[in-house]
This record gives C-alpha cells, sequence and structure tokens, in this order.
C-alpha cells in the first residue's frame, strides 16, 4: 500500500467512523440521551462486536489494520501533544493572552 492509497483509506475510514458516531449521536439527542451516548453505540455498531458478527466481510473491507493503526496513533499522540504544548503554553503565558481577548 503506498503513502497515497493509506492517506486515502485513513480520510475515508476516519469520515466513516465520524459520520457514523454523528449520525448515532443526533438519533441518541432526539431520544433524550446525551449525544456520547450515541457515539459509544455507533463504536459497538460499526465496530466487530456487531458488523463483523452479521456481515463479517465488512469488518477487513472497511477498515485495513494499516489504517487502525494510523488511526489509534493519532488518537494517542492528539492528548499527549495538546498536554506537552498545553503545559509550555501555560508557562509561557499564551493561554492567559487567548483567554482574556475573549
Amino acid at each position: 500500500m503506498t503513502s497515497a492509497d493509506l492517506s486515502v483509506a485513513f480520510f475515508l475510514q476516519m469520515f466513516f467512523i465520524l459520520a457514523a458516531c454523528r449520525a448515532v449521536g443526533w438519533v441518541a439527542r432526539r431520544c433524550g440521551q446525551p449525544q456520547v451516548i450515541g457515539e459509544m453505540v455507533a463504536g459497538v455498531l460499526i465496530g466487530p462486536s456487531l458488523l463483523g458478527l452479521f456481515w463479517p466481510g465488512a469488518q477487513p473491507a472497511l477498515f485495513s489494520i494499516m489504517v487502525l493503526m494510523a488511526i489509534v496513533t493519532t488518537l494517542m499522540a492528539s492528548p499527549l501533544f495538546e498536554w506537552v504544548y498545553g503545559k509550555r503554553a501555560r508557562a509561557a503565558g499564551e493561554l492567559d493572552a487567548l483567554s482574556s481577548k475573549a
């Protein structure tokens, strides 16, 4: 898989995940539940628990292992970056300047 193919697959899978979360989150809000509950339900619906059970061929077609590793790495690196940058920004007073303008 070339880097271009990996990039396309990554963004398509991220779109699919986010679209499912938004759709099921919207349904949850309409039912009087918090959106995050719907997003968790969407994770179960598109995960191997249900999608893999009822349509086993769709799981490998939708989510290749290389792209899932890229998604997990991105999700793990984002909070770490936020923590490191936020710590430095707070120490430098950059966040105080942003919040005082609002």
